[in-house]
């Protein structure tokens, strides 16, 4: 899977304004957060290669210009990984605690 899969995913929620690729496993999501102010982000989803997520994947994802990182259920953020992107301004979530604060209109 990757960013076209969290593109379907997210296509017709009601709290996503737009998306569009990237390329290089990003993803610029326009959505809705609470009391309706809107949020732009980009998210960087490893590839199959980068299935034990390091600092250099937080790193090439900063790089490319990523606020987020989001893992599918195969790939695991090192806790070194999470920390790492705190310091750097990048966050760190597993897919489906993503999916879920973005449904319901989490700031994020």
């Amino acid at each position: 899977m990757g960013v076209s899969w969290l593109a379907e995913i997210l296509k017709g929620k009601p709290k996503i304004i737009g998306s569009s690729f990237l390329g290089n496993g990003l993803l610029k999501i326009d959505l809705e957060t609470t009391g309706w102010k809107t949020q732009t982000i980009t998210v960087y989803m490893p590839s199959n290669d980068e299935y034990i997520v390091s600092e250099y994947v937080i790193q090439k994802a900063k790089d490319l210009g990523a606020d987020y990182v989001v893992c599918d259920s195969w790939c695991k953020p090192t806790y070194a990984a999470i920390v790492y992107g705190k310091e750097n301004g990048v966050k760190v979530f597993q897919a489906g605690v993503f999916l879920a604060k973005v449904e319901k209109g989490e700031r994020l």
